[in-house]
């Protein structure tokens, strides 16, 4: 209503292009929103499961995840809850990692893949390969061959 308001549209009905820029005005303020309160909400099991599923993004240099995916890569996943699940994937649409593909559509209110976002992989690259070491020191422990 406001961006009807402004363009001088009074009254009557509010148009398409005013609700697409309310729309888009939206979706930014809530990436910023989500940006501040990051801070305070670190404890939340959320934004903890959102962490470990940006580590396996990096570390398994995927370009695409999905439900399955994310249970293959991430142990974290296997355990939380479908709400912390679903809060977990919206921090990482908020931060701009990963955008729902549209193109493979929606089940059961999810997206059923999601394109991570390629600068990911260059500005994290050496986080993930850091994660894909620590992963190699522990499979030579289980297997008796490193110290």
């Amino acid at each position: 209503m406001t961006y009807h308001v402004i363009d001088g549209g009074g009254q009557g009905v509010v148009d398409e292009s005013h609700m697409a820029m309310a729309i888009a005005f939206l979706r930014v303020i809530r990436r910023h929103a989500s940006a501040l309160f990051n801070g305070i909400l670190t404890v939340s099991p959320a934004i903890e499961l959102a962490r470990a599923l940006a580590g396996a993004i990096v570390a398994g240099s995927l370009t695409e995840v999905s439900r399955n995916a994310f249970s293959q890569h991430c142990r974290a996943w296997r355990g939380a809850a479908d709400r912390e699940q679903r809060e977990a994937v919206q921090v990482l649409v908020d931060a701009s990692w990963i955008g729902a593909d549209e193109e493979t559509g929606h089940y059961g209110g999810w997206a059923r893949r999601w394109l991570v976002n390629p600068a990911v992989h260059e500005k994290y690259a050496e986080h993930g390969r850091q994660r894909l070491e620590a992963r190699r020191k522990v499979v030579e422990i289980i297997a008796g061959t490193g110290g």
